[in-house]
């Protein structure tokens, strides 16, 4: 018996390849988790830098000798601002303080990086020693707690409680309460507690009933806002001087950059491992700003083309016009499956309210330039003006529908009237 040992040639697809895609279909919520989690991952990644400017070059200049100082003076008061009714995550709700703050660029962007190291309840339960030094992280994780709603950025569930109490102005037997016995309070071992603080007995209740008014998971609202059905649009349609345009939202995502300070590392470093390591990441940071940039470029080509199609829809309502992905894909000059990727699950702000991109779609009915949704708009409008008496069949209404110039079957009317959820004409009558 012989063996024999053929090659063939396979097409593989690389892992950034794979990612690249990943990237593109990402709406604007999941893009903003992807790149918590690269900031995390990949400590030449910096956040809210501008190109060229590391933490670290900061410090080096002195940048943080005011970040005590600034710890100490920022108390802004967003008490009057509901977030929550504006529909923002938590994230958002954040920047938009921290932001606000007379900070040191260095400190502020420390303060952006700990705000994006958060989980979904607020909590900071992941290592953010690598941000940079000590002690200016522990200064942006003491402005971030200091943030609105109190108890934002605890890494316990102590702290958390320790954090709401300091907002109300409380610093005793409470505090101390949830700081040291935390797990003795919640078995109601009351006189334990009074006979080791050397208080009255009712007070330690008094101190846990307080105690007990205060919420786990102070955000939890902004998660609530989000299931409740919230929509992020991807892009955003804006008018100025009667003209109107699309713009990328980035309102939720922030300008990324390289460090400068690992860029100039690798040129000093001795150490071949530690070279290795940072070409990697600084590769790896250099490659995800580029599908980032990519994924914006290609989603405002694709919304620039389907705004010049749709423009009487999005200034006046009129009905939509026949356009598939195909059309898109071949005036942007991309592929159809890239277009559809690009669009997939993203919405746009739009003067008729937050649409799905995907549903500006309407593919044309053969022989004519006319949409089904055009269509179906016109089966709704004859429906509504006909004789409640005498309401119109089927084919009434296709034959109505072609001295319109819309060209459809009796069949097709009653697909789209079936769609419409519009009775039959023998329901209809009154």
């Amino acid at each position: 018996m012989q063996i024999f040992q053929e090659q063939k040639p396979v097409q593989q697809q690389r892992p950034q390849m794979y990612a690249a895609v990943e990237i593109l279909q990402l709406d604007v919520c999941q893009l903003q988790s992807y790149i918590n989690t690269a900031l995390l991952e990949n400590p030449t990644l910096e956040c809210g830098a501008a190109p060229g400017v590391s933490l670290l070059d900061d410090l080096s200049a002195g940048g943080h000798a005011a970040a005590g100082e600034d710890a100490e003076h920022m108390q802004p008061d967003f008490a009057d601002r509901d977030a929550v009714a504006y529909g923002e995550d938590l994230t958002t709700h954040l920047q938009f303080q921290a932001e606000r703050l007379s900070l040191e660029p260095v400190l502020q962007r420390a303060v952006l990086a700990v705000i994006h190291a958060l989980d979904a309840d607020g909590y900071l339960r992941t290592d953010v020693s690598a941000l940079g030094p000590a002690a200016l992280v522990d200064a942006a994780v003491q402005i971030v707690q200091r943030l609105d709603p109190p108890g934002v950025g605890a890494r316990t569930l102590s702290e958390c409680l320790c954090l709401q109490l300091q907002a109300l102005g409380e610093s005793g037997l409470a505090c101390t309460i949830a700081e040291h016995y935390l797990e003795q309070a919640g078995h109601h071992a009351f006189a334990a507690i009074a006979a080791s603080e050397h208080v009255p007995l009712a007070a330690v209740q008094e101190a846990y009933r307080q105690i007990q008014s205060l919420s786990p998971y102070p955000c939890a609202e902004f998660s609530r806002a989000q299931d409740d059905g919230y929509v992020v649009p991807d892009v955003l349609l804006q008018e100025k001087d009667g003209v109107l345009s699309v713009a990328v939202n980035r309102a939720y995502t922030p300008e990324l950059s390289v460090s400068s300070f690992y860029r100039s590392l690798v040129r000093e470093t001795d150490d071949p491992e530690a070279r290795q390591y940072i070409v990697k990441k600084v590769s790896q940071a250099e490659w995800l700003i580029s599908c980032i940039r990519q994924r914006e470029e290609t989603l405002l080509r694709c919304c620039q083309e389907i705004l010049k199609r749709q423009l009487p829809y999005f200034r006046s309502g009129q009905a939509l016009a026949p356009m598939t992905m195909q059309d898109i894909a071949q005036a942007v000059g991309l592929h159809t499956s890239t277009v559809s990727r690009a669009l997939s699950g993203k919405y746009i702000q739009t003067p008729q309210g937050v649409r799905l991109l995907r549903s500006l779609f309407s593919a044309k009915l053969a022989g004519g330039e006319v949409s089904g949704v055009m269509a179906q708009q016109a089966i709704a409008v004859l429906v509504q003006q006909e004789d409640k008496h005498a309401p119109l069949s089927d084919q009434a209404l296709a034959e109505r529908l072609q001295v319109q110039g819309i060209d459809i079957s009796r069949r097709t009317v009653a697909k789209y009237r079936q769609l419409l959820q519009i009775p039959s004409a023998a329901t209809r009558r009154a």
